[in-house]
């Protein structure tokens, strides 16, 4: 600050600025004496103010210099490259599996065919339940010829074939069959006895019997009404078992007054066993 500048000062703004450029001896100085020796004392530099930031990133500079550097570290080597494998060359297409041969036809040995005649001139019947009967027939043998011969082969053109039916009883009745079919099923009443005939009816001659059949009876449908009534005892059924195996000492005749009297309990007493005794309940 140049002398004109000091020369406007006050007395107390120039001890104050003795002051701070540390002038001694300002308490005995007059005030052209004090602008005298201010402007003789050359201004010191006015260091700036650091900020607070600035002034920590300072010290960590300093500091950070301070510290010895740590060693270089070697630079990494590039990883190798994985080595390429070869591409796996084409398989071949899986051989399948050898099939089993395929079986052949199964022949199983059944004997000979059953004959549709034997030759027996026969006329069966069945019983299948309460109300059918099953009959089958055989007209070989020789039974048609006796027939043609009696009353010629135009009978067999003329008449119709028939199956009779003669209930025990009853009154009979025909129903139509086919001789070809050799076999037919036949609708009838429960609980009846019944014989079948086989043969022509003719407008002529009227029924021709060729086959008569067995007898048959169909059962009952339902309960049956029969109730027996008829119980024999133990006591009866074991003396008689004893009887017959001799282990009663004693005659007939006490056996048989003793089931008569039927006085219980029995007890006997067989050889070689303990007493067996029984009660009638």
């Amino acid at each position: 600050m140049n002398r004109s500048e000091l020369s406007k000062r006050t007395l107390a703004q120039l001890l104050k600025l003795a002051s701070a450029a540390k002038v001694s001896g300002t308490s005995r100085m007059t005030r052209g004496e004090l602008i005298d020796a201010l402007s003789r004392k050359r201004p010191e530099p006015v260091k700036a103010r650091t900020p607070a930031k600035a002034k920590k990133r300072l010290i960590e500079a300093r500091s950070a210099a301070k510290r010895p550097a740590p060693p270089k570290r070697a630079p990494r080597k590039a990883a190798a490259p994985p080595p390429v494998q070869p591409a796996p060359a084409p398989s071949a297409p899986p051989v399948p599996a050898p099939q089993p041969p395929a079986p052949g036809p199964v022949y199983v040995e059944r004997g000979p065919d059953l004959p549709n005649q034997y030759g027996a001139g026969c006329l069966v019947a069945m019983v299948r339940d309460p109300h059918w009967v099953f009959l089958y027939w055989d007209l070989s043998g020789g039974v048609c010829d006796q027939i043609a011969k009696q009353y010629g082969a135009e009978i067999f053109h003329r008449a119709s074939w028939v199956l009779r039916i003669y209930p025990a009883g009853g009154e009979p009745r025909d129903v139509a069959v086919v001789p070809e079919a050799r076999n037919w099923y036949v609708s009838l009443a429960d609980g009846v006895t019944y014989v079948f005939e086989l043969g022509l009816n003719s407008p002529e001659h009227g029924f021709i019997r060729i086959l008569r059949s067995n007898e048959v009876a169909t059962p009952r449908y339902g309960i049956s009404e029969v109730v027996d009534e008829e119980w024999r005892t133990l006591e009866e059924d074991y003396l008689k078992m004893l009887e017959m195996a001799g282990l009663l000492g004693g005659p007939s005749s006490q056996i048989t007054s003793a089931v008569g009297a039927k006085k219980p309990p029995f007890q006997f007493l067989i050889p070689g066993s303990s007493a067996i005794s029984s009660r009638r309940k």
